[in-house]
């Protein structure tokens, strides 16, 4: 998302590095408004039973620390039955209603998912739901590559510090558990839901692209993705490293900040520079123009970023980092992002930790978690260079056509993209 947002800005000849976009985990409908003819809403769904076992080692494993065992994991699913029940129909559905609504009558909700999402990938076909979309949205290939940023013993750093990444595995008993009827009345209609997807993505390939120029584009696209790997992989910064100096245990890892990653946002378009000259080498662009890169500073400048970005512009070659332009300096945040950005942090306090004023000490600790939250976001603002203000002067936006989207780390409350690049390629 991060990646095609910024290819689309630069080719649009925008005003700001970054189209406006916004993901979340789930939680479509608050989208249920979106203007359809602005915006594009696309996810992607995995089975459903791979998701629950690696939902497992993700927080509870990696992140909680928590020992990998069956019975640790049939807790997990006890506890948390309301939520992880029908959770593609709770999450993926753009409907409102009732908590329960979802399990009382799942058919809207079922409906909703394949009627109101614009595209539907699945994460066991990521190659083949990339190259759909790309075709579909007229986008080039070079706009959808990827080098992932968490691999089995790597690290992550959601979640606050960076957690290594164990192996899933099925652990004895496990299977046990997955076999049972209380397992799998949760995922009964999400397997309708993937079972959906899937269909929904072959008919598409077969019937509305043809099965011969989409194959055509997919191994086109895995030929890169191994050119990718050979060539970006070692060389990428991410948002955490294996260890350090500041690592005090081997479940942790040492983490970066944004500007010293080769990463767009966080942890999303990581090697991004080393992707471009990849899709240029092997003509990825297709009947696009180049990038010109008129921001260089407005993602992460890692090493690598660095050198490549430097071997494009001759503009910036002997120019210092600091004085490389970002496109945030003219940025206006709306109040009402501002506010949901300040709301999060008081919902989630410092590390991702939800705050509950009547438990304990983490109710005692809100008021101090709230002054840290607020220091890490005039932090996050600043170390991507803006002053959140045209010339600081906040009671003068500028026209809506100057203004700016996508400012790292801060999701925007609504989700129309910049319209102007749909509009060229007659996306409605």
């Amino acid at each position: 998302h991060a990646r095609i947002a910024r290819n689309v800005a630069d080719r649009s000849n925008a005003s700001f590095p970054l189209c406006k976009l916004r993901w979340d985990h789930a939680r479509n409908r608050n989208f249920a408004n979106r203007n359809r003819t602005q915006s594009l809403l696309w996810t992607v769904l995995r089975d459903p039973t791979r998701r629950l076992v690696s939902m497992f080692y993700h927080f509870q494993v990696s992140r909680g620390l928590m020992n990998a065992t069956a019975a640790n994991f049939q807790r997990m699913l006890k506890e948390n039955q309301r939520g992880l029940t029908s959770y593609y129909l709770s999450q993926a559905s753009c409907l409102s209603g009732e908590k329960k609504d979802h399990q009382d009558h799942p058919t809207p909700h079922i409906q909703s998912i394949l009627r109101d999402i614009d595209f539907i990938g699945i994460t066991e076909r990521m190659d083949e739901s990339l190259v759909v979309l790309s075709i579909l949205w007229g986008l080039p290939l070079g706009d959808v590559l990827y080098l992932s940023a968490k691999q089995n013993g790597g690290y992550d750093g959601g979640g606050g510090g960076c957690h290594l990444i164990p192996k899933t595995v099925r652990l004895p008993g496990m299977q046990d558990i997955i076999d049972s009827p209380f397992f799998q009345r949760m995922i009964t209609y999400d397997n309708v839901v993937f079972q959906l997807a899937n269909q929904s993505l072959d008919l598409t390939i077969d019937q509305t692209i043809g099965r011969n120029k989409f194959q055509e584009k997919l191994t086109t696209f895995r030929h890169a993705m191994k050119v990718v790997e050979e060539r970006c992989a070692h060389e990428v910064l991410t948002p955490c490293s294996g260890g350090g100096s500041n690592a005090t245990h081997s479940q942790w890892g040492k983490s970066r900040s944004p500007k010293e990653t080769d990463c767009l946002m966080r942890d999303s378009g990581c090697g991004y520079m080393c992707l471009d000259d990849v899709a240029t080498e092997l003509g990825l662009w297709e009947n696009h123009k180049p990038l010109e890169y008129r921001y260089p500073a407005a993602f992460g400048l890692g090493k690598s970023s660095q050198v490549r970005l430097r071997a494009k512009l001759p503009s910036i070659r002997e120019t210092p980092v600091e004085e490389w332009g970002s496109g945030y300096q003219d940025l206006y945040i709306p109040d009402e992002s501002r506010g949901y950005y300040k709301n999060m942090l008081k919902r989630k306090g410092m590390m991702g930790m939800m705050m509950d004023n009547n438990k304990g000490m983490m109710g005692m600790m809100e008021k101090q978690t709230v002054r840290k939250g607020q220091a890490m976001m005039d932090w996050y603002i600043k170390s991507s260079g803006s002053d959140m203000t045209p010339n600081g002067n906040e009671n003068e936006p500028p026209p809506t056509s100057e203004r700016g989207f996508g400012l790292r780390g801060l999701k925007v409350k609504d989700t129309l993209p910049h319209q102007s690049y749909f509009q060229k390629v007659g996306i409605s």
